[in-house]
């Protein structure tokens, strides 16, 4: 819970004589707002009457009131939301942004030769393909939503759009950038776009190295945006707008509300610019306030923009991880626990196994056999660049990073053994970079291997800049603040993707045991899942619909009927 400070209470009660239900209405918005929410739904009699001017700071800061920043309440005719005059701001100014964007046909594209580029680019493919109709879309939509589960083809979609958008540009070609929210989502976005544009027809080849040159350009959202955090400002903005014609966003339900705003503040406002947003509602909302993508998928309003790919080619041969995901994404308890009960215990033939139990202790023994080997391979690889590869293929997920069941407590029990074994004897150990560097270029997320050569010098090596370039290698104090690596929190997770992965979920009252958290990890693998955790957990995750509470649909839909609309009475208190 929020915690208001007594002295702010005494403030409140003395100096406004504000009643105590209408303080608890106050805590209760703080608190919905610390747990990412941008709205509290209430009842219209707890926000009936006057308000004064008593609740003018509490926007801002709770700690700070003189600062004048009115709440505001509305209605839209069956719910009734109080927000932050900051939340409310920032929605109504997506929303408006989005819209107006969407009001309008793109232009610089050729109007001849579409349908036989669509041919080349899916061959074989039906008109009512769904990559076929997302291109499309791409071609007459300024707002572009692909959105899709793990391995339905959005980033092969996304290399086929750029060549179309390259291929029938007239004049000058697009500028493209492309982030993401974090550096390792951003740097599987440039991997899967280097691997989509080997596979393009010869006649868009001319076009692949464009599009291979936007993609090594991959970066994060903050730093496109040129975001200062000790000032919270962003240099790239309305009065100074990016410099690119289409812009593509990944991992979008990572992205907070905040953020959202600052992208489209800074995105110039012209015919010609495109914005391609790729992402998975499904997957768990940002670490910060909103639930944009989800918001924008379910608006009536961007319908037009929207494109669902449905069919998945992640697990072929690996049905039970499909058929959970699935089960996960429908709110499907029964199908989940009849599914998890049949492959208990046992190997992970179709992909999956699950154990009811966790460890009480993070120890080696308690791993299975199969992660224990390639953790090994990890371990004992002979060169840096071999630990980077072997670790592609295995990770533990954790939902709690400091618990005794946590990410680094984990990370730190399997290093210790690594370290006393005799047969193992490893040279490698992974990390995770914790914080964006400047002096070295590396960034919050960013995973590498620290290696003892046969000299037994110590050094930590990272990915490649780029394709063909050598490793990063770092003097160990050179590095910014790293943590242990053998297992991530889930949320540190998304964008990357592991052959396979054990999963530790936590208890059943746990806040973080959510359906999303669930369907997040088990969509990191490629092959195998050992997803270990009570029944319970996942029973209660499954049934629990609850999402963060937004005013950003309404706002869509109200600007969408227009502004005279009579079912919305905004009403702000007084500055």
């Amino acid at each position: 819970m929020h915690d208001l400070h007594e002295p702010h209470y005494e403030w409140l009660r003395r100096r406004w004589a504000l009643p105590e239900s209408r303080i608890d209405l106050v805590r209760r918005l703080l608190d919905a707002e610390a747990e990412g929410s941008t709205a509290l739904d209430v009842e219209p009699a707890e926000i009936a009457g006057d308000w004064g001017q008593a609740l003018t700071g509490l926007a801002a800061d709770a700690a700070q009131p003189v600062q004048p920043r009115p709440l505001v309440h509305f209605s839209d005719g069956t719910q009734t939301f109080l927000q932050s005059w900051r939340g409310y701001a920032t929605e109504r100014a997506i929303a408006a942004q989005l819209l107006r964007r969407l009001a309008a046909a793109p232009g610089q594209t050729a109007a001849t030769g579409i349908d036989s580029a669509l041919a080349q680019l899916f061959p074989g493919a039906a008109p009512d393909d769904r990559q076929v109709l997302a291109a499309r879309t791409a071609l007459s939509q300024r707002v572009v939503l692909v959105t899709g589960g793990p391995g339905t083809g959005k980033t092969y979609t996304l290399a086929r759009i750029l060549a179309l958008l390259l291929s029938l540009a007239e004049g000058r070609p697009p500028r493209i950038g492309l982030a993401a929210p974090t550096g390792k989502a951003a740097d599987r976005m440039r991997e899967a776009i280097r691997d989509s544009i080997e596979q393009l027809p010869d006649t868009f080849r001319p076009h692949a190295e464009t599009i291979r040159r936007a993609a090594q350009g991959s970066t994060t959202l903050h730093s496109l945006l040129g975001y200062n955090p000790s000032t919270g400002n962003c240099a790239r903005n309305a009065a100074s707008p990016l410099p690119c014609d289409v812009l593509i966003l990944d991992e979008a339900s990572m992205i907070d509300v905040f953020q959202w705003r600052a992208l489209l503040d800074a995105l110039p406002d012209a015919p010609h610019t495109r914005l391609i947003v790729l992402g998975d509602p499904f997957q768990l909302e940002s670490v910060g306030a909103g639930d944009v993508l989800y918001q924008l998928v379910a608006s009536p309003a961007l319908a037009a923009a929207r494109v669902e790919l449905v069919k998945t080619r992640r697990f072929d041969g690996r049905p039970h991880i499909r058929e959970l995901a699935e089960a996960l994404a429908a709110h499907d308890a029964r199908r989940a626990t009849q599914l998890l009960r049949s492959v208990e215990d046992a190997p992970p033939a179709a992909g999956l196994s699950w154990c009811r139990t966790v460890a009480a202790q993070n120890t080696w023994q308690h791993l299975p056999a199969a992660i224990r080997e390639k953790i090994a391979a990890v371990a004992t690889a002979a060169t840096p660049e071999t630990a980077l590869d072997a670790l592609r293929r295995v990770r533990i997920l954790a939902a709690h990073r400091d618990t005794r069941l946590g990410a680094l407590g984990l990370s730190e029990s399997i290093n210790a053994y690594l370290r006393k074994s005799e047969p193992v004897r490893a040279p490698n150990e992974p990390i995770i970079v914790n914080v964006n560097d400047p002096e070295t270029g590396l960034r919050n997320g960013s995973v590498g291997v620290l290696h003892t050569d046969a000299a037994g010098h110590r050094a930590a090596y990272f990915e490649a800049l780029r394709e063909g370039a050598p490793l990063q290698r770092f003097a160990i104090g050179q590095l910014p603040d790293y943590s242990a690596a053998w297992a991530l929190t889930i949320h540190r997770s998304q964008g990357s993707e592991f052959d396979d992965i054990l999963v530790l979920l936590p208890d059943e009252d746990s806040p973080l045991a959510t359906r999303e958290l669930i369907y997040t990890a088990i969509t990191r693998a490629k092959q195998s899942v050992y997803l270990h955790g009570p029944l319970a957990t996942i029973e209660r995750a499954i049934a629990d619909q609850t999402r963060r509470a937004s005013a950003l649909g309404h706002w869509l839909n109200w600007r969408r009927e227009g502004d005279s609309n009579p079912r919305y009475s905004v009403t702000c208190t007084p500055v």
